[in-house]
C-alpha cells in the first residue's frame, strides 16, 4: 500500500481515539458519589407501581411455635449420662502392606542400546 494512504488511515485511527476519548470526558458526572447516594438535584420520589407482583406468589407459611413441655416431660427426656452404653473400641490394626512395586526395566532398556559410533564431526 502506498505511504499516503496509510498515513490517512493512521490520521483517522487517531482522530476516532480522541474523539472517544473527550466523549467519555464528558459524560462523566461533575462529582463522583458512592452507590445508594442520590444525585443532589435528582428527585428521591419512591416509584408507584400498583401493578408490580411478587416473585413468588405463595410464601410458605411460618414455622408454628414451639410449645413449651411439661416438667413431667422434660425429666422423662433428659437421661443421665453415665447410663449410656458405650461401645467397645477395636485395637488399631496395621494396614496390609502393599505388593512390592513391579520391576523398572527402562534401566535394562537402555544399558542394552549400543552407543552410536565416534566419528569425527562433518565440519
Amino acid at each position: 500500500m502506498p505511504r499516503s494512504i496509510l498515513k490517512v488511515v493512521a490520521v483517522i485511527i487517531a482522530l476516532c481515539a480522541v474523539a472517544g476519548f473527550v466523549l467519555g470526558l464528558q459524560g462523566t458526572p461533575d462529582r463522583g458519589r458512592l452507590p445508594g447516594q442520590v444525585e443532589p438535584g435528582a428527585d428521591g420520589a419512591s416509584v408507584d407501581a400498583p401493578d408490580a407482583k411478587p416473585l413468588i406468589e405463595e410464601a410458605p407459611p411460618p414455622p408454628p411455635p414451639e410449645e413449651k413441655k411439661k416438667d413431667e416431660e422434660v425429666k422423662k427426656d433428659e437421661v443421665d449420662p453415665d447410663a449410656i452404653p458405650t461401645l467397645p473400641v477395636a485395637p488399631p490394626t496395621t494396614a496390609p502392606t502393599k505388593p512390592g512395586a513391579p520391576e523398572d526395566r527402562v534401566g535394562d532398556l537402555l544399558d542394552g542400546v549400543t552407543p552410536p559410533p565416534q566419528e569425527d564431526p562433518p565440519h
